[in-house]
This record gives C-alpha cells, structure tokens and sequence, in this order.
C-alpha cells in the first residue's frame, strides 16, 4: 500500500517534469541503495512503516539550479495534484480490491422475498450441521412438519427459537457463481438457551447474487468504490476522536493498533481466505489515504495546506517555516508510531 501510494506521487512528479532525487521504502536512515536511476536514487530504510519520494527543490530554495525541474515553482495547482496522487492511488487500489471481492463473492442486494446467512458463529450448532456464510434460506421445517418459507429474519429466528433442542431441518441454496447453485439439506439441533433455541448465525434481508461477467465487472467495481467512499466517512469521522484521545490523554484508544497489530490482525484474516484478506487490504488502503489527508505537519494534507498558505503569502519566509514545521511534524509522527507500536506489543504480551 505504501509502494503504490509513493508511485502516485512519483508518477504525477514525473508527468509534470518535476525532477525526482530519490524513491525510499522505508523511512530513514537508510540501509542500501536499490540501485541507481539517471536522476534517481531507489533506497531501501531502516524503519518499516512509510515510505517517501524526495523531490528536487522540495524543502529549500537556495542554489537551485534547474528552477523548471523545481517543485517549489511549479504552479499551486500542479503542487495539489502531486501531493494528493498519493491519496488518490490508494483510494483507487482500494475500489480495485473490493470491486475484485465483489466480482468474484457476489453482491449483495436487499431482498424481500428471501433471508441469507451472513455469519456462522465458530463450533455453534450451525457450524456443526454445515451451514454456511452466503447460504440462502429458502424453507424450514420441523419433525413436526411445520413448513416456513423465510421472507424476513424473524422468520427463522422466531422458528429456531421455539424448537431448543429439536431438529430443525434447513433446505438452502450455495452460490458458486452466475447460474451456478447447489441445494443443501441440513439439519441443526438448537441449542437450549432459557428455554429458546440459539444455533449461532446471523441472518440478513439480502441476497447473494452473480450476474455475467459483462455485467459483474462494472458492478463489482461499482460497489467497490461505494464500498471505498462509505469507508473513507467512517475512518474520517473515527480519527477526529482518536487525535482528541492522544493529545489529551497521551494514551491510546482501544482498538487504534500501529504495525505490530496490524500484521497480527492480517495473518489472522489470511488464515480465513484469500477474499476476506483482499477485502481487509481494501480497508487498510483506504486507512492511509484518509490519514495522509489530514491537515497535520509532514503529511500530505499538511503539505497542501502550506501550498494554500505560500499562494496567499508568497515569500521565502513561509517556506523556510514549513520546512522545520514539517521537520517537527514527522518528529511527533514517529514517536506517535513509536507510543502506539509499544501499545501493541504490550497487548500481545497480555
């Protein structure tokens, strides 16, 4: 994620004739050259959590030679378009990753007519007999023979409920793909629960379904990006409450994790499947393009903020300050990174 974020901005560089110094993965010191460009130099760092493109005439304007190669003079609208390709490549990666979930997982549509299982609870009953994520309910019955067809969730959950410890018999649809299905018949045995049955599932008004291909790529690349937008809301909305937390409190929330819980948390969903690690993987992209956009020192939103700033106060003065308050920026981020990595080992170690 971090390549593909640093290639937005080297590509859109590159475009606009800005000369480009070095591409680093990795934040400094640096561990070795990669290897070397016609202009540019491809490192690799010693810490692992970021990267970064070093543009000519970026930070300083004295004794700059080649003024057209400079990003410093290009127009404030080239600066904003270069700052925020990062952005935009992530938000982009992330619309690929879930429009290819979709494409190949189907979508999901409301439906009023039928009730699909969206989550089978790990050694519940129901995990027990066979049922699955992504089933179609289509009928339930009894020993008593007492036949539902299932149109909304309480449906099932109204018939699982008043039959604790009695076979309930489920006739489901699995979806492979477009005009591809098998129907199950699975039998569950609800577990007593204060005298209601429980066999651990989840059920929703929606349904799985695969169009042809020629209608299921713009489709899945469609809810992708819906997907990407509604994502982006969220974690936008989540951060104002996570900055307020670190600075005031100088503790971290529960649930923020840094790179150790997030490597943690990825083998975890790897271990689920190849989708569901796309998916995540779609999450996270869009997690660091709404971080980079925030208006703070270092990071790209902080940068345009200060491309604003110079348009409105043209001098050398402003962009001397925004050399040291970027400095001081990236400063505070790492020991941020550094306060929430500590957080995360010591969650392990509980």
């Amino acid at each position: 994620m971090v390549l593909v974020h640093e290639i937005g901005h080297f590509l859109t560089a590159r475009w606009f004739g800005v000369k480009i110094e070095e591409f680093g993965i990795g934040l400094p010191p640096r561990i070795m050259t990669l290897f070397k460009g016609k202009e540019t130099l491809y490192s690799l760092n010693l810490l692992p959590i970021g990267g970064f493109v070093r543009l000519y005439g970026e930070e300083l304007v004295d004794g700059l030679k080649a003024k057209k190669r400079a990003f410093v003079f290009k127009p404030w609208w080239v600066k904003v378009i270069v700052l925020l390709a990062g952005v935009t490549a992530n938000f982009l990666l992330a619309g690929f990753l879930f429009g290819v979930y979709y494409f190949f997982e189907g979508i999901s549509v409301p439906s009023d007519t039928s009730v699909t299982i969206t989550y089978v609870m790990p050694g519940s009953a129901a995990d027990k007999a066979g049922l699955q994520e992504k089933d179609k309910i289509e009928l339930i019955y009894g020993d008593d023979e007492q036949v539902v067809i299932p149109k909304t969730p309480d449906d099932v959950i109204k018939f699982v409920s008043s039959r604790p410890a009695q076979k309930v018999h489920f006739k489901v649809r699995r979806v492979f793909g477009y005009n591809k299905s098998e129907v199950k018949d699975v039998v569950v045995i609800p577990v007593d629960r204060d005298g209601k049955g429980r066999i651990g599932v989840m059920v929703s008004p929606l349904e799985v379904k695969f169009y042809p291909w020629y209608k299921q790529v713009p489709l899945g690349v469609w809810y992708g990006f819906k997907d990407s937008v509604s994502w982006f809301v969220m974690i936008g909305e989540s951060l104002g409450g996570l900055v307020k937390t670190v600075f005031r409190e100088f503790k971290v929330p529960e649930g923020v994790t840094g790179p150790v819980g997030i490597y943690q948390v990825t083998s975890q969903i790897a271990g689920t499947g190849v989708m569901n690690l796309i998916r995540f993987v779609g999450v996270l992209s869009v997690n660091l393009a709404v971080i980079n956009l925030l208006p703070l020192p270092a990071l790209d939103g902080g940068r345009v903020v200060f491309v604003v700033l110079n348009g409105l106060i043209p001098s050398d003065r402003v962009k001397r300050i925004e050399y040291w308050v970027h400095l001081v920026g990236m400063a505070m981020l790492i020991l941020l990174m550094i306060l929430i990595t500590f957080n995360d080992v010591l969650r392990l170690r509980k």
